[in-house]
């Protein structure tokens, strides 16, 4: 089993992705889910997950923050973002953190399984 920690900053999303889709089932258990970036930074310095599901656009900081901390960790999670914004702009910068992929909202169950099996 894979650890996972999801970050977004919308209530009804994050709750959605943590406690309705069946994780377990393709091989990963959610430790730790998070609306603000600084809260899951701090989780990861004493909890490295094996993947991190983030947003962008955050409070605070951003998705881009956490990718950068994190993949300067020796034993850094691999990355998969997730953006209300398809903009190139992101797309390009995500590609730098070498994010196994970047999905658009609304994402579907299938497309979230499909990314997730890929990444195991």
């Amino acid at each position: 089993m894979y650890s996972l920690i999801i970050i977004d900053d919308e209530e009804e999303t994050l709750e959605a992705l943590t406690d309705c889709y069946p994780w377990e089932s393709i091989g990963f258990q959610v430790i730790g889910s998070f609306r603000f970036a600084n809260v899951a930074l701090d989780f990861c310095q004493k909890t490295m997950p094996d993947v991190v599901l983030t947003d962008i656009r955050l409070p605070l900081k951003s998705g881009f923050d956490i990718l950068d901390a994190l993949s300067r960790k020796e034993n850094k999670p691999l990355f998969c973002v997730m953006s209300a914004y398809d903009e190139f702009r992101y797309a390009k910068q995500a590609i730098k953190y070498g994010v196994q992929d970047y999905l658009v909202k609304p994402v579907s169950l299938d497309e979230l399984t499909k990314t997730f099996t890929r990444i195991k």
